[in-house]
C-alpha cells in the first residue's frame, strides 16, 4: 500500500482553468468551475469517501481534501467544510441528489405556505406574519431570517 503522501499530488485549481481537481497519484477527478459550490461539495464528499480497499481507511484527511479542491482560494482551507459536507451526505443516507437538492425541497415545502400566510393578511407586519405562521404551522421549523427571505421573494 502506498503512503498517502506519495499518492497525493498538488491539485491545480486556478481561476484561468475554472476547474477543481482531486489528484491521486497519476489519477484525477476533475469537475468544471472551481467556484461552483455544488461541484465543490460533491468533490469534497467523493474525496473523503475514497478509501483503501485493504484497510477501509480514507485516502485523504478532511484537511487534505480542503487543500486540494481549492478552499484555499476563498482565503481559508478549512477542513470543517469537508467535514460538514460529509456529515450532511451521511445524514442523506449517501444520496448525492438528495443532498444537493435538499434546500430546494425545503423551500418547496415552506414557500407556498408562507406565501399564503402573507397574502391572507397583507397589512400585518412581517414579525406578526412570522408569529402567525409559526402558530399555524408548528411542524415546519422556519427561522425568522428564512421566513423573511421567502417573504422578500413574494414582494
Amino acid at each position: 500500500m502506498k503512503e498517502q503522501s506519495e499518492m497525493m499530488n498538488e491539485a491545480c485549481s486556478s481561476s484561468q482553468e475554472k476547474k477543481i481537481r482531486l489528484t491521486i497519484g497519476d489519477m484525477r477527478i476533475e469537475l468544471i468551475d472551481y467556484k461552483n459550490k455544488v461541484n465543490r461539495k460533491v468533490l469534497s464528499i467523493l474525496g473523503r469517501k475514497l478509501t483503501y480497499v485493504e484497510t477501509g481507511k480514507s485516502v485523504f484527511t478532511h484537511q487534505e481534501v480542503a487543500d486540494q479542491i481549492g478552499y484555499r482560494f476563498d482565503g481559508y482551507a478549512d477542513r470543517r467544510n469537508v467535514q460538514n459536507f460529509t456529515r450532511e451526505f451521511d445524514e442523506c443516507n449517501g444520496d448525492i441528489q438528495k443532498l444537493v437538492f435538499r434546500q430546494n425541497s425545503r423551500e418547496e415545502q415552506c414557500f407556498p405556505k408562507i406565501e399564503e400566510q402573507i397574502l391572507e393578511s397583507p397589512f400585518l407586519s412581517v414579525n406578526k406574519q412570522y408569529c402567525a405562521f409559526i402558530d399555524e404551522h408548528p411542524e415546519l421549523s422556519v427561522s425568522a431570517p428564512t421566513f423573511n427571505k421567502y417573504v422578500n421573494k413574494i414582494v
